[in-house]
């Protein structure tokens, strides 16, 4: 969440952080003079978007809450933890009239794009899951199942415009 406190701070008004870590919200909001919310829900009526960066057990209760508020919402991938709950917050965001989006930032990694832009010229690119896991070992917090989630992500996505995807890229 604090990257995304940081670009929103560039380009737009961030208001606020809400962060139920007391030391970590704080620290958050102090680095970009705005006030810390233990709970997003105090938020909610003085935003136009927020973002869930949450882990993802929670993006769902979150979504109902946000989406509810008539808030535009980008959730961190993955959007949730299974197909239902995905569906459902996709379900939430049309009925309440909300943009959804849901934030891959790591494509837009200078290495990712290399990587894609070799594949797409039909070249080869060595990417195995343990190179993907070490990178992102070096910037990443978060469990060996969200750093796996991501490694799959990039993959898939440097593969993206290849006839046969698997020829290109090795896991």
């Amino acid at each position: 969440g604090q990257n995304h406190a940081r670009i929103y701070n560039k380009i737009s008004n961030l208001v606020g952080v809400a962060d139920p870590n007391r030391e970590q919200g704080v620290t958050v909001a102090n680095r970009f003079g705005v006030p810390w919310y233990e709970d997003y829900n105090d938020l909610l009526s003085d935003v136009d978007a927020v973002t869930i960066a949450a882990p993802t057990s929670f993006h769902l209760p979150i979504a109902r809450k946000v989406a509810g508020a008539g808030v535009d919402l980008l959730v961190e991938k993955p959007l949730a933890g299974n197909s239902k709950d995905a569906k459902e917050i996709i379900s939430l965001a049309e009925k309440n009239n909300v943009t959804l989006a849901v934030g891959h930032i790591e494509r837009h990694n200078v290495v990712v794009q290399h990587a894609k832009k070799c594949i797409d010229k039909g070249g080869s690119f060595i990417f195995s899951k343990n190179m993907c896991l070490q990178f992102l070992d070096t910037f990443m917090s978060g469990t060996s199942v969200q750093r796996n989630r991501v490694c799959t992500d990039i993959m898939r996505y440097a593969a993206s415009n290849t006839e046969n995807r698997y020829n290109h890229i090795y896991s």
